[in-house]
């Protein structure tokens, strides 16, 4: 999913969850959800099908 989706989805009251490989990056994104809406950060390679 996409971050322009992850942020329409929370302005519209959805908990989302988003993964990303740098951990930095999740939290800037996060930052930018809705705070009152449920995100759950996870730091996977999606290539990876292991980590999948």
């Amino acid at each position: 999913m996409g971050l322009s989706l992850a942020v329409l989805l929370a302005r519209a009251g959805c908990h989302v969850a988003i993964s990303d490989l740098n951990a930095d990056g999740l939290e800037e994104n996060r930052a930018m959800l809705d705070p009152t809406v449920n995100v759950s950060v996870h730091v996977v390679d999606v290539a990876n099908r292991e980590q999948m």
